[in-house]
């Protein structure tokens, strides 16, 4: 469970650095708009972007919070994907009422959007430089 200091700033925190692993093991690092809950870290993404493709083949992934306002903050998680967002209707809520309305469950581009959940195992930094 995510909660406390590290819960207010990854709630005020806008963009996240979210990297994961290319087939030819090199770090693929974008930004990326993630909410959290008792769950862990989401992301939602287009099924066909290089993060969703990298995910399917190595689940090990990072996200990054810059120390602005604080500290930085460091995860190491498990990432799973999930097809279904319209059956995480708190997860939908928290995206639109971080993002000023920004629907996941609406088709883009490429089709419709993707949840990624990410499971943290390891604090890299815990708010705290090191």
């Amino acid at each position: 469970m995510i909660d406390g200091e590290i819960g207010e700033r990854l709630a005020l925190a806008q963009t996240a650095w979210f990297t994961s692993v290319r087939p030819d093991r090199s770090p693929h690092t974008v930004p990326v708009w993630f909410v959290h809950d008792e769950a862990g870290l989401w992301v939602a993404s287009s099924p066909s972007s290089r993060k969703i493709a990298n995910v399917r083949l190595n689940d090990q992934v990072s996200l990054a919070v810059d120390g602005s306002g604080g500290e930085p903050l460091v995860a190491l998680a498990g990432a799973d994907i999930l097809d279904d967002v319209p059956d995480h209707p708190r997860v939908v809520a928290n995206f639109a009422r971080k993002y000023g309305g920004f629907d996941i469950t609406t088709e883009s581009y490429s089709g419709p959007l993707v949840l990624l959940r990410l499971t943290i195992t390891r604090w890299l930094l815990e708010g705290s430089a090191q």
